[in-house]
């Protein structure tokens, strides 16, 4: 399907092994080329600088370090709440 009049940006798996250096060379100009099998988009080629920015950043422990106050006793149970569980309510 590569160079369909529906979206040139569209390419059979066939024809993208075919033609590998010329999408490579298109993704490099910023195009995003989606990848089809039977129709069906299954994979997406595009700048690895383009990829990278739109992934999210990862956690970094301790970022939160300062910003959160949790109470003394956060993790206490009252004695009623204990005893609904003992007794299977």
């Amino acid at each position: 399907m590569p160079g369909s009049e529906e979206d040139p940006k569209n390419v059979g798996v066939r024809a993208f092994r075919e033609d590998l250096s010329r999408y490579i060379a298109q993704a490099q100009d910023g195009e995003e080329i989606t990848i089809m099998v039977h129709g069906k988009p299954v994979a997406s080629l595009t700048a690895a600088g383009l990829a990278k920015a739109e992934k999210p950043k990862k956690p970094r422990f301790g970022a939160l370090k300062g910003k959160i106050w949790m109470a003394d006793d956060w993790d206490v149970l009252p004695d009623d709440v204990i005893a609904a569980f003992e007794r299977g309510l």
